[in-house]
């Protein structure tokens, strides 16, 4: 498999992390500029010039697809609820072994 080949299919995967609504409506031509991109990087010279493009690519995966995603609504709810049931579920332990430690002293202060 080739570098750009390789490139290519690293790359559609680093689309994953873009929100749904923007891969639809820009994803096709995300991957068209990439591919343009990596082509003239091989023709260029090579591995300085791959490196440069992935360099531009990852930056745009930190500071535009990473914000849209964390904006998206479906991945905030996911996030918060990633992180409220842990102490949802820690709660409801907490209470039934409460309840249950008061209903054993309950048991022995009246002789049920």
């Amino acid at each position: 498999m080739s570098l750009v080949n390789l490139s290519l299919r690293v790359h559609a995967i680093l689309l994953a992390v873009y929100p749904v609504e923007f891969r639809h409506r820009f994803g096709q031509e995300m991957n068209t500029v990439f591919r343009d991109q990596m082509l003239a990087a091989r023709e260029a010279g090579g591995w300085l010039e791959t490196l440069l493009v992935w360099k531009y690519e990852l930056r745009d995966v930190i500071t535009v697809g990473l914000p849209l995603r964390l904006t998206d609504s479906l991945t905030m709810a996911a996030i918060l609820s990633a992180s409220i049931t842990p102490l949802v579920f820690l709660s409801l332990i907490w209470s039934l072994e409460n309840s249950l430690a008061v209903g054993s002293l309950f048991r022995r202060a009246f002789g049920i």
